[in-house]
């Protein structure tokens, strides 16, 4: 047992001794957790029967593959009463299934589908709702159609996706005025559009796309229309399929537009096709190469990536790095923590820390606040985080004992340890992690069995401590 115990403490001894490079760097990965290219669905006119496809099949495809859409609803289609697998309208399936358990995005596609701007042809061939401000109209299509959703849903929408893509500034100023954080508008016509990165249909947009001054993202779309729907199942998977490697091959965002999944509906896009080209975007999202994300998680990575530049520098003093993050686009008058504060659905940016090549274990802090959602491969750290929330500090996990005594100490002992763990003091809830930070065990007492557990080094939170202690498992 004594030899056990000392191959242990010499285990712990041989991190300390390894030589550091004192000049790490930082960046902020291209696409969430340094994917090649970023992709969305977004199902139109949820709650219309001729789109009932995106409950019955789009809906439980993507969470069975562990994918996320995004849908968007007309509120007057989804107040109608009809049976939903049980539920009085569309809004409840939306709420209790597609939101709540497969987490899926639910946004705005107007109140009635009415036409926005006149443009001289069918449907809209008459003045548009987006034209006059204030109007009964313009408060149906934007003011009433929000406050619908949130009472369906309990989700407050904050993405608009106007019908037959006519848009107006002014409208997309009410919008931005309500909380919303981008809208999909299609069309570059009339001179109506401000300055944005890119217009229009059948483009991805560039991995450095930009909102107006204020933080309004106006996005480009990739629609799957009535041609595509008329392909046969080969054609709609290879048209699907060439979005996702465009957006791979470029490092761009791919915001592919769908309507109904099944035989019947304008571009409806058939079932086999779907499911093979989710299993397409699964294969490529565990490739590393592809990230899928609902719209507001992908504006979201966008607004940090474009206002944040991180910098890392090492104390040999302290040991530790630190990553500090610096506003890098004044130009865009947006305080992010304002910005992502209301938001329900919002993603961390990956920030890439060049760790030198060493093989080290590493400990990463934020605020005295343990962060966990990391990855370490080829010598860098991938850390997932909100830069708003401070500098990192990072260290090896061999120091983490000497951090934590300055900040906050627990007894714990045995440590090693053969087979049992004791906590000092009172405690309410002990998690035990893995150095990814995996959960493996979770006790309330004071003496925690650990016998059966592995040989290695363990991370321990005790009650809600910020921080996470090391205890290490040693074999009798």
């Amino acid at each position: 047992m004594k030899k056990n115990i000392l191959l242990c403490f010499a285990t712990i001894a041989l991190f300390s001794h390894e030589i550091y490079s004192q000049s790490p760097t930082a960046t902020i990965a291209l696409w969430k957790n340094d994917a090649k290219g970023a992709y969305t669905i977004i199902h139109d006119d949820y709650g219309t029967s001729v789109v009932d496809g995106i409950w019955q099949y789009a809906d439980t495809i993507a969470f069975n593959r562990g994918l996320k859409i995004t849908f968007g609803a007309i509120a007057i289609e989804c107040e109608t009463h009809r049976n939903i697998k049980g539920y009085i309208n569309p809004y409840g399936y939306a709420k209790n299934v597609m939101i709540d358990l497969h987490h899926h995005e639910i946004i705005n596609h107007s109140h009635t589908h009415s036409c926005a701007v006149n443009r001289g042809w069918s449907p809209c061939d008459v003045t548009g709702w987006g034209e006059t401000v204030g109007t009964s109209e313009w408060n149906t299509e934007l003011v009433n159609s929000n406050n619908s959703i949130l009472t369906g849903t309990g989700v407050a929408p904050k993405f608009y996706i106007y019908p037959y893509d006519q848009f107006t500034d002014t409208a997309n100023s009410k919008l931005q005025s309500m909380g919303y954080i981008g809208s999909r508008t299609g069309w570059s016509i009339d001179g109506v559009q401000r300055s944005y990165p890119r217009f229009g249909y059948e483009a991805n947009d560039l991995g450095d796309f930009y909102p107006d001054d204020k933080g309004f993202f106006r996005t480009s779309v990739q629609v799957f229309d009535d041609a595509d729907g008329l392909k046969n199942d080969a054609g709609q998977l290879s048209t699907l399929n060439l979005g996702v490697d465009s957006a791979i091959m470029y490092g761009e965002w791919a915001n592919r537009e769908l309507h109904n999944v099944g035989n019947s509906g304008w571009g409806t896009v058939r079932v086999a096709p779907y499911r093979n080209h989710l299993n397409y975007v699964k294969s490529k999202v565990q490739s590393g190469d592809l990230w899928m994300g609902t719209v507001s998680e992908i504006l979201t990575y966008q607004m940090q990536k474009l206002k944040f530049i991180p910098s890392a520098s090492y104390s040999a003093n302290s040991q530790v790095t630190t990553v500090n993050f610096a506003d890098s686009k004044p130009e865009i008058a947006v305080n992010v923590a304002d910005y992502l504060a209301p938001l329900t659905i919002k993603t961390p940016v990956t920030v890439i820390v060049d760790m030198a090549g060493m093989s080290e274990q590493w400990i990463v802090m934020q605020n005295n606040t343990s962060i966990t959602d990391f990855t370490q491969k080829n010598g860098k750290l991938y850390i997932n985080v909100y830069p708003h929330l401070g500098p990192l500090e990072i260290f090896k996990i061999s120091l983490l004992s000497a951090y934590e005594s300055n900040v906050l100490h627990r007894n714990i002992y045995p440590n090693p340890t053969t087979s049992v763990l004791n906590i000092e003091g009172d405690v309410k809830l002990v998690r035990i992690l893995d150095l990814q930070g995996v959960e493996i065990k979770r006790d309330c007492k004071n003496t925690i069995d650990v016998s059966d557990l592995q040989d290695g080094v363990y991370l321990l939170k005790i009650d809600s401590s910020p921080l996470f202690q090391k205890f290490v498992k040693c074999a009798q």
